[in-house]
């Protein structure tokens, strides 16, 4: 990289360093290989910062943001049913983005996901993406949070094990290696599906984009829909 022809070089040495900062402090006890995890999942916390300070008024990239803090927070804590709480919740707005469904309209998961569907056939020749982890990804936390096993403990167990005792997330290296995944293939679809926002977003910027979404196909098809 030319440090002298890109003006955007400190705004990205900015980025990088903040989220560095923030994985090292919040999650300090993790080994190496997992902080990777959390700093992956925190650059799509920083590019959802500039959507929502590109589009401020949109009550679903706001609520996508706050969910994903909320996210990385239940894992601090090891409170798993918050954690497919916030899943759940991600993915039911990313999918109102992509299909341009108002936040406030009444529609059934069915029908929000098939209107996804045909968003992803629309812009398969950009590239394909993977659908599937989105479907199993909120399958699998709709089952969690209706059907939680400590529903079946006693009133008093369920309080001191839901509020009082920190625990950790079993399995958690795996559930990470989930999310990056599901976040990559959500944040795909929302950019390419909103392409004017984006490159308004990171505008003289892309090369932040790219280091955010690390997906060189995205940022391409960007950059061409401005040439």
């Amino acid at each position: 990289m030319n440090r002298i022809a890109d003006p955007t070089f400190e705004e990205l040495r900015r980025v990088k360093e903040e989220i560095q900062c923030f994985v090292a402090e919040v999650f300090y006890p993790a080994s190496e290989h997992v902080k990777n995890y959390f700093i992956n999942i925190c650059k799509k916390v920083v590019l959802l910062k500039y959507l929502v300070r590109q589009h401020p008024s949109d009550y679903r990239y706001r609520a996508m943001l706050s969910d994903l803090c909320y996210l990385l927070n239940s894992i601090e804590r090891g409170e798993l049913r918050y954690y497919y709480l916030n899943v759940r919740s991600i993915i039911e707005q990313s999918m109102r983005i992509v299909a341009d469904v108002e936040d406030t309209s009444t529609i059934t998961n069915f029908e929000l996901m098939e209107k996804v569907e045909v968003v992803k056939e629309n812009v398969s020749h950009v590239r394909v993406v993977n659908i599937d982890i989105i479907h199993d990804e909120y399958r699998k936390a709709c089952l969690y949070v209706h059907g939680n096993s400590n529903a079946n403990m006693e009133l008093a167990e369920y309080y001191i094990n839901t509020f009082r005792e920190p625990k950790n997330i079993e399995g958690l290296e795996t559930k990470l290696n989930q999310l990056v995944l599901l976040l990559k293939s959500i944040l795909s679809l929302m950019i390419i599906s909103n392409s004017e926002l984006a490159d308004a977003a990171f505008h003289r910027r892309k090369s932040i984009l790219r280091y955010l979404i690390n997906d060189d196909a995205i940022v391409d098809y960007i950059i061409s829909r401005d040439s």
